[in-house]
């Protein structure tokens, strides 16, 4: 699956997308909020949830190496 093909699914056939297909890699909390990487072929998704209420607010799917600078630490550690 290519990162287009990603976005122009429904929001519903992403979630299961990400259920069935992705491979998890990290998670970092901020504020109130906690994000959860992963990865499918070539792209990535950053899915964030809301830790007070536990619940998925967005999730944002990118192949930028910009957006993964928030997880370099765990790569290093």
């Amino acid at each position: 699956m290519t990162l287009y093909q990603f976005i122009l699914l429904d929001y519903g056939e992403q979630i299961t997308t990400i259920a069935q297909q992705a491979i998890y890699l990290f998670e970092r909390t901020d504020g109130d909020y906690t994000y959860k990487l992963y990865q499918i072929d070539k792209f990535y998704i950053e899915e964030r949830w809301h830790t007070k209420f536990n619940e998925r607010r967005s999730f944002d799917s990118f192949n930028s190496e910009e957006k993964l600078k928030p997880y370099l630490k765990f790569i290093n550690a």
